[in-house]
């Protein structure tokens, strides 16, 4: 029986942006019992790569011996106007609800710009190392383990409503007029309208509902001794269909290129279908039908995710100042769903 938390710290505390190692060193202190007494010499600030809706620093006193998720910290400052595009209320239930039960690290609690919690060690992964093996196998256990937990927050696939959310948030013109004429390549009106018919088309799979980490990128992948994958970033965390997770995390392997080259092929899919299912069936491994079943969820919803990330590219791209193209990563995402569209949809159960 999952247990529920209904009590975290928050701490009133911007972190300014011309005084960022100030802040991130306060910050630290007041959340981090150990760090109390800890200097500004004593706190070290390493900014983490990898990260393209927020900011991520880990702040870590080396006097101190780390402790695996609890210390050192990471202190993630939220990107400028990422409200927009991530619902913290159910950021912050997941992220509580995870820490008492074991999923992730530990969670600290909020500050007026952002949020803290422990570190995770291990190896992050790298695009191209999604396609190994044996990393595809630890990467489906844990999908596994997530997919079988009850967490207490509203339990209706998420994928319909968020893509609808951004969806509207995209202008018909986009308001930098020296970009609007590539804005025009994306075919957003188009879109808007093509995400209405795929929900319909894929509601015949009758794909589960699973609480999902919906983010599977391979940098949100830490690989510890090669022996445990665990996740880290729960921004987009809640219950959505299982097809999305799997085609969502397939459409990864691309990187941010992206590649598509790197979309792993029908014998790399199963080999994490079955891990996957063997985790859900309790150890029995799936029969044949079963994992043909969720290949064709996994491909078709992939589709999806890429209309997913195509609406949340537009919105970042007009509010996020981090140093990331993301209309070309949205126009390199909706290519790739009419790329595919045909191919996946005629895949047949």
């Amino acid at each position: 029986m999952i247990k529920t938390k209904t009590t975290y710290d928050v701490f009133h505390y911007t972190v300014q942006k011309d005084n960022i190692d100030q802040g991130l060193r306060d910050i630290a202190r007041h959340f981090v019992p150990e760090y109390h007494d800890s200097s500004d010499d004593q706190l070290s600030i390493t900014r983490l790569n990898g990260g393209i809706t927020n900011i991520l620093y880990l702040v870590e006193d080396k006097s101190i011996e780390p402790k695996a998720k609890d210390l050192p910290v990471v202190i993630r400052l939220y990107g400028y106007k990422s409200e927009d595009i991530i619902d913290r209320k159910n950021e912050l239930v997941v992220q509580t609800e995870a820490d008492l039960n074991g999923l992730g690290a530990k969670f600290y609690g909020l500050f007026d710009n952002g949020c803290i919690y422990g570190f995770i060690p291990g190896r992050p992964l790298e695009h191209q190392d999604l396609s190994e093996p044996k990393l595809q196998r630890l990467i489906a256990r844990e999908v596994g383990e997530w997919h079988s937990l009850e967490m207490p927050t509203r339990k209706q696939p998420s994928v319909w409503s968020t893509i609808k959310k951004w969806a509207a948030l995209a202008p018909e013109v986009y308001p930098d007029a020296k970009r609007q004429d590539y804005y025009k390549t994306l075919r957003v009106p188009e879109m808007k309208q093509e995400f209405k018919q795929l929900e319909e088309t894929l509601a015949k799979l009758n794909s589960p509902i699973v609480f999902c980490h919906n983010d599977l990128l391979s940098r949100n992948i830490i690989v510890d001794g090669e022996e445990k994958a665990s996740f880290i970033d729960f921004e987009y965390a809640n219950y959505n269909f299982r097809g999305f997770e799997l085609g969502n995390h397939f459409n990864e392997y691309a990187g941010f290129g992206p590649d598509y080259s790197l979309y792993p092929t029908e014998e790399q899919q199963n080999i994490f279908i079955q891990e996957y299912l063997t985790v859900l069936n309790k150890g029995e491994k799936p029969s044949d039908d079963q994992v043909h079943q969720l290949f064709v969820e996994s491909n078709q919803f992939s589709l999806s995710s890429h209309l997913f990330w195509g609406f949340w590219s537009i919105v970042q791209a007009m509010n996020s100042e981090i140093d990331f193209d993301y209309l070309e990563y949205g126009k390199a995402r909706f290519d790739r769903y009419w790329a595919t569209k045909e191919k996946f949809l005629s895949i047949t159960p």
